[in-house]
This record gives C-alpha cells, structure tokens and sequence, in this order.
C-alpha cells in the first residue's frame, strides 16, 4: 500500500515543469505534473493508452489534437489513448494528477 499527499507538491520552483511518479505499479502510474505561470508544456502522446487527469490546482488550457479548452480546479479531463495534447498556462500555476494503465 502507498500514500502521498498531494499537498506536499504545492511549493515547486518557479520557471518549471515538473513531473514526478510518486506511484508505480505493473499496472497503473499515477503522476504529478506542476507546470509554474505562463508556461506551455511540449505535445505529448499516449499511445494506445487513455491518461486522466484531474486539475488539483489552477487554471489553464489543454490541448487536444488542436482543440483548445479552459481548465481549472476540480476538473477531470480524459485524453482518449493516441491523441496529441498539451497544457498551458497565463498568470496561474497548475497542479495536475494523471494516471494511465501500465500494461499493454
């Protein structure tokens, strides 16, 4: 069994973008993504895997497959497996927990 607390993550340095993975099995990664204030993420890509994500803290945008749209606290967002995507944010820094399943 394993616990993290989420809210240990809120103090990253500024000017970044973090991922850690606090959590990892042989069947499901949970993850942390800390993106600071007017910051885009590169594109990403899951192949043949759908990720969650769900907006811990902030607001910003995603991108999916070059639809964009708003994002805030308490969102959950599914990225359907193979489909580009990205964050985004202006004045707000974003917390973001994904988790995927690890097996093929």
């Amino acid at each position: 069994m394993e616990f993290v607390n989420v809210t240990d993550i809120k103090n990253f340095k500024k000017s970044k973008i973090i991922k850690s993975v606090p959590i990892l099995t042989d069947q499901l990664m949970a993850s942390t993504l800390c993106i600071d204030s007017n910051l885009e993420m590169p594109v990403h890509i899951q192949k043949n895997k759908d990720v969650i994500f769900y907006i811990f803290s902030g607001q910003g945008k995603i991108t999916i497959d070059n639809k964009t749209s708003d994002i805030e606290e308490g969102m959950i967002v599914l990225v359907p497996r193979n489909k580009f995507y990205s964050f985004s944010t202006n004045n707000d820094q974003l917390i973001i927990l994904s988790f995927r399943n690890t097996t093929n």
